[in-house]
Order: structure tokens, then sequence, then C-alpha cells
């Protein structure tokens, strides 16, 4: 169960939108499988048809359902769109939609990549505040992407997009990619992104990822760099990516709040 369903400090909506999203990550609900109706989530949880509602929304601004008129809510079909080996650079998508953040007017991997005095894709001018780079022990969250001897680098970034709307990024880099890419751990702007840092000075090219959100309550780090009140809830974008022979490059933690993540 995922930890906005496990976590009661949540508001009630995101504790169902969590449960859910986590039953479609593991594959329990597969694409094209109904979800419940506002009616049935508000007699199953227990709540007001406004928060089954507002849960429902949240799914959907997730980019994990659909609704079609007079037929109900459907998990939609996923893909990660297919990526040229040559081009550093990785944009997923649902088929038919637009996988973006509208907030930030970027795919949530050029905002994962943004760097300093960097446009970066779709981003349009972005703020990106370097907060601190070097090689940091993993957190215990991520203990299982990084088991072995060494410790990731680290590099958190405030990307504000021209609305306001601000993303607090973490990206993890596998031990041992700082000694053939050095500038990872040095508090300097990527030339060009990390993405196309590492293909050009390293030749480490992503070629397939996978993601997956949580809700949870903010951290004062988070808390203060976004701007949020105690408490408050945020929503966790998880990226992993890998080369084509199933290295782990990164792992990218994008936290925003929940009613500035997607619009489906």
């Amino acid at each position: 169960m995922s930890e906005a369903a496990e976590n009661p400090a949540l508001p009630k909506y995101l504790q169902i939108a969590g449960h859910f999203a986590a039953r479609i990550e593991e594959g329990e609900l597969p694409p094209g499988a109904e979800v419940p109706s506002e009616r049935e989530l508000a007699a199953q949880w227990g709540v007001a048809r406004l928060t089954a509602n507002k849960a429902l929304r949240e799914l959907r601004r997730l980019g994990l359902i659909e609704t079609r008129p007079q037929s109900g809510s459907f998990v939609v079909e996923r893909a990660v769109a297919a990526i040229a080996r040559d081009d550093p650079g990785l944009h997923l998508g649902y088929p038919g939609e637009g996988y973006r953040w509208p907030a930030l007017g970027a795919t949530p991997d050029v905002v994962a990549d943004a760097e300093p005095g960097l446009a970066g894709g779709a981003v349009t001018d972005p703020a990106v505040r370097l907060l601190r780079a070097g090689v940091e022990p993993a957190p215990d969250s991520l203990r299982a992407e990084f088991p072995g001897p060494g410790s990731p680098v680290a590099r958190v970034r405030l990307v504000r997009g021209d609305s306001g709307v601000a993303a607090l990024v973490t990206s993890w880099f596998a031990p041992g990619l700082a000694e053939r890419a050095p500038l990872l751990a040095r508090d300097e702007a990527l030339p060009g992104g990390s993405g196309r840092y590492l293909a050009e000075v390293a030749g480490v090219r992503v070629a397939f990822g996978h993601d997956r959100v949580t809700a949870r309550l903010a951290g004062a780090f988070e808390r203060q760099h976004l701007g949020l009140p105690e408490p408050a809830a945020v929503l966790v974008r998880r990226s992993a990516r890998y080369t084509a022979d199933g290295a782990l490059v990164r792992v990218d933690d994008v936290v925003q709040q929940p009613d500035r993540w997607f619009a489906v």
C-alpha cells in the first residue's frame, strides 16, 4: 500500500487516490480496469461524494485513469516513449495524451533535468537554483536502488516556472559516475543538463525508466523552499532511469503540491 494510504495525517482524498495509485502501479488494476465510481468510493470509504470526486480528479491529474462519459473511470494504457540512442534527452508520454506539467510548461523529465541558466527543452525560462551538490549517503528509501559500496551524488534544485509554481528536484546519480563526470558533484551548472553532459563526457545514455507517484507530508526542508505551511501534503514522482543494458543511471525525486501537479 502507498505512503498516502498509510498516512492518516494526509487529506482523505489523497489517502484514497494513493490507495488506488498503488494498486495500479503494482498491476492489481491493469490497463482498462474500471475503478469505483464517485458514489461507490463514497460508500466504501465513508466519505462525502465531494471527497470521492476529488480523489478521482487526483487520479486523472496523475494520468492514471480516464473518465468516459456514461461509462465510468478506467485505468489508462501507459507507455514509455521510444528513445533514440543518439538523443540524451528523455521524454515520456501516455498514448493520446500530453503527459506534461502545464504549470511548469514541461515534461517531467525536462523538469528533472533542469539546471541553472538552462531553458531545457519545453521549459520556458525557468528560474532554476542549485541548492547543493555532492556525494551523500543514500536515504533509507533508496537503499534498494543503491545497495553496493559507495555513495551516490545528489544534486538538489529548486525549479520555478513563470507562474510561480515551484518544484523541488533531487537527483541521485549512481556511485562512480562522478569519477567519469566530475561536474556532477560540484556546485555549478551542468552544460546542456545532466542527460547531455553524461552522454558527452561519460558516454552514458538513458534508454528506459519507470516512475512511481506517492503522497506524503512535506519535510522541513521542502516546506522551507516550497513555501508550504505545516503540515502540508506533497506529491512525489520518483523516476528511475537506466541504460540499455539495465545499469541504473539516476533516480529523480520531484516534489510539488498536489494541486500543482497534473491537469489531464
